[in-house]
C-alpha cells in the first residue's frame, strides 16, 4: 500500500433515504412552534479578549457531545483579498486543528484526487478586503457548506464573518459579543485574518453538529441571532425526519438516557427516552422531539443529564420465594469477522462482515505493511459505533473508502474491538485520533491494553489477516 494513506477513498454517491413512516412523525413531530420572542431591549455587549480559552471552551462543548470525525474539504477558495496576509487554505485547516486538540473533532483538508466526491462536505470561502471611511480596514469572509457527493449548497450552511481592523486592535463581532485582539504593525492583517479564521472553525464545528457553540461567547437563546439559528436547525431536521431522529438518539446515548442505535428508526425504547428526558427538562412526558425540547435539550448541560437522567421505575417486590434467585448473566461479548477464504492478490480489495454476538459499540483498525495503524471503523461516513448483532456491519460497505492489499503483499491484519458503552472518547485523545490517520502506538496490542483500561475489562476483541493468496 502507498506510504501515505494506507487506506484508500474512492469516489461513490450515496442517496439519503428517509425511513420515518407517515405514522411515526404524527406520533413523534409536533408543530414547530415559532422562536421565542426577543427581549424588548438588547443586552450591553459582551467583550471577550481571551481567544485561547474560547477555543478550550468549544474544544470541550465538542467532547461533551461525543463529536468526531467532521473531515470538511476546502473547496472552491476565492483569497485575493488576502494577498500580503496570508492564504485561507492554511489558515482555516490551522483554525481548526488549533479548535480541537482534545475532541479531535474537526478536520479541514485540501482538496486532492477524486476527494470531493469522497468527504461528505466541502466548505467554499470567499475573502473581500475594503478601506474604511474613519481609517483602518474590514475584511469579510462568507462561507459556504456544500455536500460532498455534488457541490449542492447544504440547508443553513452560508455564513458570514467580518473583522474591522482600526486603532491596533482587530474585532468583529458574533450574537451580541465583541471578539477583539491587539493588531498593530506589519502582522495586523494576519492578525485579523486569523481572527476570521478562528471564528469560522468554531461556528463550522457548531453548525455541523448542530451544538449550542454560541455559549462559549456567553450567548444563549434569548438572543434573537441564537433563537433564529436554532429555528433553524430545527426546521431543517425536520424536513428529514430520520435526521432528527438519529440525532436526538445519539444525544440521548450520551447521557445514557437510551442505549439503542441511532439509525434514525422509532422503537419503544427511544419513546419512553424521549419522555424521560423531557420531563427531566420541566416538559410534558410526551415522545415528541419538537421544538421546545430541541431548544431546551440545547441550553442544558450533558454532563448534568447524564447524572440525573431518570431510569424506568422499578418493579415492585416479588413474593418470597422458596429457593434464592439468581439473576441471569449476559451472555459473553464476542465478535467475529467474515471475510474472503484463500487470500487476496495485490489491489484486490477487501470485503469484511463485522458482527458482534449482541448489539455492542465496535471499533476496528488496520496494521499495514509498514506496522502503521489506523482506525477506519467508525469513520467520517458512519460515525455511530453501535452495530447490532442481527445485521452486523459491511466493511467498507456503502462507506466511500477502500482497504486493499499491499503491491508487496505483505500481510496486514484488521483488529475490531467490541465494548459495551461507546468509549472511544474516553480512550487517550492521540489514541482516539482521528479516522484514516495513523495513530502513535506500535503494536495492536498497546491499543487492546488502552480499550481495556475504559471498559473495565470487558472487551471482545477479533482479528483478520489481509495475506496474499498461495
Amino acid at each position: 500500500m502507498p506510504v501515505d494513506c494506507p487506506i484508500r477513498v474512492r469516489a461513490a454517491r450515496t442517496a439519503r433515504v428517509a425511513r420515518a413512516a407517515a405514522a411515526v412523525l404524527a406520533a413523534l413531530l409536533a408543530t414547530a412552534s415559532p422562536a421565542a420572542e426577543p427581549p424588548p431591549a438588547a443586552a450591553p455587549q459582551r467583550l471577550l479578549t481571551d481567544l485561547a480559552a474560547l477555543r478550550r471552551c468549544t474544544d470541550q462543548l465538542l467532547a461533551d457531545h461525543g463529536v468526531r470525525d467532521l473531515v470538511v474539504q476546502l473547496a472552491d477558495i476565492d483569497e485575493q483579498a488576502a494577498r500580503g496576509a496570508g492564504g485561507l487554505r492554511e489558515l482555516l485547516p490551522a483554525a481548526a486543528a488549533d479548535l480541537t486538540p482534545r475532541s479531535r473533532a474537526l478536520r479541514l483538508v485540501a482538496a486532492g484526487r477524486n476527494a470531493a466526491a469522497a468527504l461528505p462536505f466541502q466548505l467554499g470561502a470567499t475573502l473581500r478586503r475594503a478601506g474604511l471611511a474613519a481609517g483602518g480596514e474590514a475584511f469579510t469572509l462568507d462561507l459556504s457548506l456544500q455536500a460532498g457527493a455534488d457541490g449542492s449548497p447544504l440547508p443553513g450552511g452560508a455564513f458570514r464573518h467580518t473583522v474591522v481592523l482600526a486603532e491596533g486592535r482587530a474585532e468583529l463581532q458574533r450574537f451580541g459579543t465583541r471578539i477583539g485582539v491587539p493588531a498593530a504593525g506589519a502582522d495586523a492583517p494576519a492578525t485579523a485574518l486569523r481572527l476570521l479564521a478562528d471564528m469560522a472553525a468554531i461556528e463550522l464545528a457548531g453548525r455541523l453538529a448542530r451544538l449550542p457553540y454560541w455559549r462559549c461567547l456567553g450567548a444563549g437563546l434569548d438572543e434573537p441571532t441564537v433563537a433564529a439559528e436554532v429555528q433553524d436547525w430545527y426546521d431543517t431536521m425536520a424536513t428529514r425526519p430520520s435526521e432528527l431522529i438519529a440525532w436526538f438518539q445519539q444525544q440521548l446515548r450520551l447521557r445514557r438516557a437510551y442505549d439503542g442505535p441511532a439509525d434514525g428508526e422509532v422503537s419503544a425504547a427511544f419513546k419512553e427516552a424521549v419522555g424521560r428526558d423531557r420531563e427531566r427538562l420541566g416538559l410534558t412526558r410526551e415522545p415528541k422531539l419538537s421544538i421546545d425540547f430541541f431548544q431546551a435539550y440545547l441550553a442544558s448541560d450533558p454532563a448534568d443529564g447524564a447524572a440525573r437522567a431518570p431510569q424506568p421505575p422499578a418493579r415492585p417486590p416479588a413474593e418470597p420465594a422458596t429457593a434464592l434467585a439468581v439473576a441471569p448473566r449476559p451472555l459473553p461479548l464476542d465478535l467475529r469477522i467474515a471475510g474472503q477464504g484463500g487470500g487476496f492478490v495485490p489491489g484486490q480489495p477487501v470485503r469484511l462482515d463485522v458482527r458482534p454476538s449482541r448489539d455492542a459499540h465496535v471499533y476496528c483498525f488496520l496494521q499495514d505493511e509498514a506496522r502503521r495503524i489506523t482506525r477506519f471503523f467508525p469513520n467520517r461516513f458512519q460515525r455511530d459505533s453501535r452495530v447490532s448483532a442481527r445485521a452486523g456491519v459491511q466493511l467498507p460497505g456503502a462507506m466511500r473508502f477502500e482497504i486493499t492489499l499491499n503491491p508487496q503483499g505483505v500481510t496486514e491484519t484488521v483488529a475490531c474491538f467490541g465494548t459495551e458503552r461507546d468509549v472511544l472518547a474516553a480512550l487517550p485523545a492521540e489514541l482516539a485520533g482521528a479516522d484514516f490517520a495513523a495513530l502513535p502506538v506500535a503494536t495492536l496490542d498497546q491499543l487492546r491494553q488502552a480499550f481495556l483500561a475504559v471498559t473495565d475489562g470487558t472487551l471482545a476483541q477479533e482479528s483478520f489477516a489481509v495475506r496474499a493468496r498461495r
